[in-house]
């Protein structure tokens, strides 16, 4: 088959292989969405992603929300062990404290939480 390039305005292909160039102002998978593979995403506007979202795949991966620095999974010896569930509500001991406290540093430092006024 004939390699074709130009302006293919109003020609109907049922199948047609696009492995090159830029489809522009032009919605894919607008009236029936298929899956798609995607080495780079970057959207704008209002973006909806419905089903099973996953954040990263692997510790190294790196994530931010609300323009902060992507960063990678945190760790650290308090989020070994699940200390909160095991405590009082009226005992916060300094490991129960520990574990709260990098609570809201992960979440601070992802930017869900603020962190400061």
């Amino acid at each position: 088959m004939a390699t074709n390039e130009g302006d293919w305005t109003g020609v109907a292909n049922s199948k047609p292989t696009i492995d090159g160039g830029t489809i522009n102002n032009a919605a894919v998978g607008g009236t029936t969405p298929a899956a798609g593979a995607f080495t780079t995403l970057t959207a704008s506007g209002a973006t909806t992603l419905n089903g099973t979202v996953a954040l990263g795949n692997a510790t190294t991966d790196t994530i931010g929300f609300y323009g902060t620095t992507k960063i990678t999974q945190r760790s650290g010896a308090v989020q070994g062990t699940s200390l909160v569930g095991t405590a009082s509500s009226t005992d916060i001991d300094t490991a129960t404290k520990a574990a709260i406290i990098e609570i809201m540093n992960t979440l601070a430092a992802i930017g869900i939480w603020k962190g400061s006024a």
